[in-house]
């Protein structure tokens, strides 16, 4: 891993001098890990794009490095015009808080121009089109989620899993396509705060 929140950031232990490799540990300030590293990178701030020709060729991309490096201050990620077809998983981002704000967006700010689908038709949310993994202070802005499949039982397009809290559907439609899928579900004993 790369993630500025991992190096030099543990604990050190007298009794552990090396990594898995067999690299020295630092003494004073080792990484969050089994393996020693420096890490070159920053956590995210200001304004990215997602699709051909952005920063990121697609939102898992986008939702990958937020993961990894989490974010400094507020950070938008404006969709470029177009259909994506895959089921994208967000997991915890280190640094949100309610003045560091994901905001994920359509560039056009027009719900139609972009489109996100999977295939959302299972009742585990496995091929949802968003999942939503115990992420905090994410906004979801002026994008339109729908599924391939026709028919569904249970299904949601969006997935709540690990008690996401503080996150917002903004001028997002949510085409379900039949009375068997949910715009936003959430996994069972999943608790959700602040769903706005």
């Amino acid at each position: 891993s790369v993630s500025p929140y991992l190096n030099a950031a543990a604990t050190p232990l007298a009794a552990v001098l090396d990594d898995i490799d067999g690299q020295p540990r630092d003494a004073a300030t080792p990484d969050i890990g089994a393996d020693e590293y420096s890490s070159v990178a920053s956590p995210l701030a200001g304004v990215y794009t997602v699709g051909a020709g952005g920063n990121y060729a697609t939102l898992q991309a986008a939702a990958n490095d937020l993961a990894a490096l989490g974010v400094s201050a507020p950070v938008s990620m404006l969709i470029l015009n177009g259909t994506y077809t895959a089921s994208t998983w967000f997991t915890s981002i280190p640094g949100t808080s309610a003045t560091n704000r994901v905001r994920i967006t359509s560039q056009s700010g027009i719900a139609s121009n972009v489109v996100l689908q999977a295939n959302a038709a299972n009742s585990t949310g496995t091929d949802a089109v968003l999942h939503l993994d115990g992420i905090q202070y994410v906004s979801f802005d002026s994008v339109t989620f729908a599924p391939l499949e026709a028919t569904a039982t249970g299904a949601g397009l969006v997935w709540l899993q690990n008690s996401p809290t503080n996150d917002r559907f903004l001028g997002c439609v949510f085409s379900v396509n039949n009375g068997n899928r949910s715009g936003i579900r959430s996994a069972s004993l999943a608790v959700v705060d602040g769903l706005e």
